[in-house]
């Protein structure tokens, strides 16, 4: 004969099988207290799920917010690596032109000082003639409309 397993659930309070019956081949025998750990367990499972599933999404959202606001300001860091490399090959050209008997380290260091000096004029002018702007994102926006040609004030 074959033997088919049989599951009983006892949800007497106080508990009216004998829990010896659950010991029996082919037998399961669940109490109350077996549910309600089941229960408990099934539902601290899914609160865990639920933390990793919200900490999933707030991954995605931050990763795609930077991305969205990465589109905006890499063409603007563009303009502006553009416009530094000009200001940077234009004083460069002129303190090789005006080095006379400097050694290459003065010569280096008055590239690099009338690099600075013209980038601090460059935004200074530009302060002074379109305002101070509100936000980061907006100066970097706005520097980038710089002529790097030759410098305003000199």
């Amino acid at each position: 004969a074959r033997r088919h397993p049989r599951m009983i659930i006892d949800l007497a309070v106080p508990r009216a099988v004998d829990p010896d019956v659950g010991r029996l081949p082919d037998m399961f025998l669940y109490s109350i207290d077996d549910l309600e750990r089941l229960s408990h367990k099934n539902r601290e499972k899914r609160q865990d799920e639920a933390a990793r599933a919200e900490a999933m999404i707030t991954d995605a959202v931050r990763n795609f917010s930077e991305w969205y606001e990465s589109r905006e300001v890499t063409p603007v860091l563009g303009d502006v690596s553009r416009w530094l490399e000009q200001v940077r090959s234009t004083e460069v050209e002129r303190s090789l032109a005006a080095r006379g008997d400097l050694d290459a380290e003065q010569l280096l260091a008055n590239a690099t000082a009338a690099i600075n000096k013209r980038i601090v004029q460059e935004i200074a002018h530009y302060l002074r003639t379109h305002g101070t702007p509100s936000s980061l994102q907006e100066l970097i926006s706005d520097a980038t409309r710089i002529d790097p040609g030759e410098p305003e004030d000199q």
